[in-house]
């Protein structure tokens, strides 16, 4: 799924968009620090205040490539002092493939978070996007600032498709030198930023 000044389609590869994007927001971890802490999810978490469960744990580096729960879990509890969400490992297969991508073309990939988005634009916390409520407050921010919101596509899910306008309304703002980045930037092992840009 991605939105652009061309609107907003269901894409099957980060490889297509590299053809045609010269800077890809993606709603995605970009950057994994050794202990899973991150600052930039630090300063998302604080700016969201009660949403701050939105913003998922980031597993380090080291565990990333383990494709078993259980054993992602222990080694976490064992090295870490902690578990792993089963939420959080069930987007780790998605994390490992933009990684391997990211590292091959860092400077084109940027993280955000839809959330912080919304809120920047917004001037305030988004409700849950799983109400109606939230919907209508998403469907608002976004037509105040596009003109025009996309709110349905064959294949998506009705909250993608506005989380996706939100990641280009701050990765538009990235490419013209107007957003604001939540972390300090620092560069993990591989040499990726942890940041994430609003």
């Amino acid at each position: 799924m991605v939105a652009s000044a061309e609107g907003v389609e269901v894409v099957r590869s980060l490889l297509e968009l590299l053809r045609r994007f010269d800077i890809i927001g993606i709603d995605m971890p970009i950057g994994m620090s050794d202990d899973g802490r991150r600052l930039c999810d630090t300063d998302a978490r604080k700016a969201l205040s009660h949403r701050s469960s939105t913003v998922f744990p980031v597993p380090p580096r080291s565990l990333v490539g383990l494709t078993d729960y259980a054993t992602a879990n222990q080694e976490s509890k064992e090295r870490f002092g902690r578990g792993i969400p089963r939420q959080s490992f069930a987007i780790w297969p998605k994390i490992r493939e933009v990684d391997v991508i990211a590292r091959q073309f860092p400077t084109r990939f940027i993280e955000i978070h839809p959330e912080c988005s919304f809120a920047a634009m917004a001037g305030e916390l988004p409700p849950t996007k799983h109400s109606d409520t939230g919907k209508k407050f998403r469907e608002k921010v976004l037509r105040d600032h596009f003109g025009m919101v996309v709110t349905t596509l064959a294949g998506a899910k009705p909250d993608d498709v506005l989380d996706a306008q939100a990641v280009f309304w701050s990765a538009r703002r990235f490419a013209v030198g107007d957003h604001r980045t939540l972390g300090d930037g620092a560069l993990d092992a591989c040499g990726l930023p942890m940041r994430i840009v609003v």
